[in-house]
């Protein structure tokens, strides 16, 4: 709620977001793969989403996120995959369906210009993950070591 009433706010003034604005800023699924163009490795990516919809989160984040898999506690992995499906879906705004359900019978949403922005809640989801498989690797390297040492 402390983050919809200056939303709720600027609707009131401003009136709704015509909804051609949140089109274009919604995710497709390239921006999942487009950079800022001053990132060193992937930075040739740029050119694939625009200045508010590069969303790439890292080879590394992917890569550390899916070796969340190989620890124990897969009710956290489900959990953090949810949170970063939704990050994911809501980023999509006009292009998705929760989002553009929302921006219909929710006001609050039709005050939001950039609904990429909610990836935030995606790479919150992915670092949880890379986390998680930091910790599963890790806990893999010791048992490993611990069996070739005896």
């Amino acid at each position: 709620m402390p983050y919809a009433l200056p939303y709720l706010h600027n609707a009131r003034t401003l009136g709704d977001r015509p909804i051609r604005d949140v089109i274009e800023l919604s995710a497709t699924p390239i921006d999942y793969f487009a950079t800022a163009g001053n990132n060193l490795w992937w930075g040739w990516t740029n050119a694939w989403g625009a200045n508010e919809r590069r969303l790439f989160p890292g080879a590394m984040a992917l890569l550390l996120a899916a070796a969340a898999w190989l620890g124990r506690s897969r009710r956290h992995v489900w959990l953090y995959l949810a949170v970063t499906l939704l990050g994911v879906e809501m980023s999509r705004g006009a292009n998705g369906l929760l989002y553009a359900f929302l921006y219909e019978h929710v006001s609050a949403f039709r005050g939001l210009r950039s609904p990429a922005r909610f990836f935030i809640i995606g790479q919150f989801g992915l670092a949880m993950l890379a986390g998680l498989g930091v910790r599963a690797l890790l806990t893999r390297l010791r048992q490993d070591g611990g069996r070739r040492s005896s």
